[in-house]
């Protein structure tokens, strides 16, 4: 179970980062790129990215469910990805409203 707890934490914590290194990948693939279907508001572009980490972390979990790992402990995995996502991605929606 501290297992779990601790990796919980790490996923949690580790979202953020996560979150930020794709956002800045995405943001400069569409400055160089020159693609009209793709967000082009910040706001969108946070959405579409969290959802984008929050889908190739859960593929991750899938795989090691089919190679021996308990499904209660992928579940709290999937659960700690969408809270970090979500806490990440809300935090920096608020960030780009603020104005000085």
């Amino acid at each position: 179970m501290l297992h779990a707890i601790d990796r919980f934490v790490v996923h949690f914590f580790s979202s953020a980062g996560a979150l930020l290194l794709a956002l800045f990948t995405f943001r400069y693939l569409c400055r160089r790129l020159d693609v009209d279907w793709l967000p082009s508001r910040l706001p969108a572009q946070i959405v579409f990215v969290a959802l984008g980490v929050f889908s190739f972390a859960t593929l991750r979990e899938a795989w090691d469910v089919a190679h021996g790992q308990v499904l209660a402990k992928a579940i709290t995995d999937y659960v700690s990805w969408g809270a970090g996502l979500g806490c990440s991605a809300y935090g920096l929606l608020q960030l780009s409203k603020e104005k000085d």
